[in-house]
């Protein structure tokens, strides 16, 4: 399962995505890989996985952090 597509790997956007995915949480890569497999798949069934992650995920500190920053328009602080 690829998170980026091939054509961008090269290129800006890839290096983007990378570094972005070093510095975020476990919850928002487990969010990343739950929305990037529920893509590869029929479209009930990934709307499935991607709703059951973020059930998961929403009662977690990164992600209540992930909700503040966001609004703040800052960088997020994980633990």
């Amino acid at each position: 399962m690829d998170l980026v597509p091939r054509k961008w790997r090269n290129g800006f956007p890839f290096v983007m995505a990378v570094e972005k995915m070093r510095r975020s949480s476990k919850p928002l890569l487990a969010a990343i890989r739950g929305t990037a497999a529920g893509g590869a798949m029929p479209f009930d069934e990934g709307l499935k996985i991607e709703y059951d992650t973020a059930v998961k995920l929403a009662g977690t500190k990164d992600f209540a952090e992930g909700i503040r920053a966001f609004l703040e328009k800052r960088e997020p602080k994980w633990e």
